[in-house]
């Protein structure tokens, strides 16, 4: 769990609420905090408005509606006038708060009390520049079943990094399978696959569902440990050979190790259009796309209902192409739009 650094600034004296606002903390303060028999033993209510603050005019401005608030295994969101309410397990000690296109705030570091309703105000900056994703390794494996000369068109979304072979000036590779070698058609090099990367914006978890103010997505939640297996099995379930596999999982898997517990999403064919488009001719009998988006966490406590994938199959036959990447994504940027689908 990420951790906020606590910011005490000189504190302006108000009366009632003003637009011009210091905050003794850089993400919250508390307005009251009181025994209350009424709440279950064990637990504490906590409730509050959550504000759009910019810090360098010392202002509030927005009340912010659709925030995620989540503290343990429990989510709620903010109403449209900014407030929250909820009732959790004392244990449950830290809440996140989360917005797209806002710095994730944290309630942390402050003593909880069993039977305590806590009101307080949360403030949310946002975030100064949209965050960059980085898609990695697109590698495109291509098939036939008798010898075939093709186009292959990137149409890359963002800015495109790098590729090899190296494209035409209209990104267009010309190639060649020959005796299932690929091959450059003018320099006659070969080639184990197609590669390209490119830098975009707003990638986010595709979201299935709202379930009684969470969300909810398909996918699933591994931990570090059975990162390799959990691949192992996922990709032969979807067809891939044994260099595919291996070619993913040596990429991969290092690359999933920094945090205890990964949320694993994968995204299919038309899906994967929002990170580049192919024009092929001649037209393929199958293009098979997959991208995995993953999010790497301290604890096994996501901001979702995370639910089982269903994934399709690779179609292996004629004409046909396997194509892969993946993309590390940051929590406090998702998308919480509710027809995401």
């Amino acid at each position: 769990m990420k951790k906020l650094a606590l910011f005490l600034v000189f504190f302006q004296s108000i009366n009632g609420f003003s637009e011009k606002y210091i905050p003794y903390h850089l993400s919250y303060e508390i307005v009251s905090d009181k025994y209350d028999a009424k709440i279950p033993n064990g637990k504490y209510l906590i409730e509050g408005t959550i504000y759009d603050y910019k810090y360098n005019e010392n202002q509030l401005r927005d009340k912010l509606s659709k925030v995620i608030v989540s503290a343990g295994e429990k989510t709620t969101r903010s109403d449209s006038k900014g407030y929250f309410r909820m009732t959790n397990k004392l244990k449950d000690s830290i809440l996140k708060f989360v917005l797209v296109d806002y710095n994730s705030s944290y309630l942390e570091n402050y003593s909880l009390k069993n039977k305590h309703r806590i009101k307080l105000r949360i403030f949310m900056t946002q975030v100064k520049e949209e965050t960059e994703f980085m898609v990695k390794k697109p590698v495109i494996y291509c098939y036939s079943d008798q010898n075939t000369k093709f186009d292959f068109q990137l149409i890359p979304k963002g800015e495109l990094t790098f590729a090899y072979p190296s494209l035409e000036s209209n990104y267009t590779w010309q190639m060649k399978l020959e005796n299932d070698v690929l091959s450059d058609q003018n320099s006659q090099e070969n080639f184990p696959y197609l590669f390209w990367e490119s830098k975009q914006r707003d990638i986010h978890f595709k979201i299935s569902s709202i379930k009684q103010n969470r969300d909810e997505i398909r996918g699933s939640i591994v931990s570090k440990a059975n990162i390799v297996s959990y691949l192992d099995s996922t990709l032969t379930a979807l067809g891939f050979n044994f260099k595919e596999k291996t070619d993913f999982i040596t990429f991969w898997a290092p690359q999933m190790q920094k945090e205890n517990y990964y949320l694993i999403q994968f995204v299919q064919n038309g899906q994967c259009d929002k990170f580049a488009n192919y024009k092929i001719n001649p037209t393929p009998n199958h293009l098979n796309r997959i991208y995995m988006l993953f999010a790497g966490n301290t604890e096994p406590e996501f901001p979702f209902e995370v639910v089982k994938q269903q994934l399709k199959p690779l179609e292996r036959n004629g004409f046909y192409f396997v194509d892969w990447g993946g993309i590390e994504i940051d929590l406090s940027s998702f998308d919480v739009a509710e027809n995401n689908n």
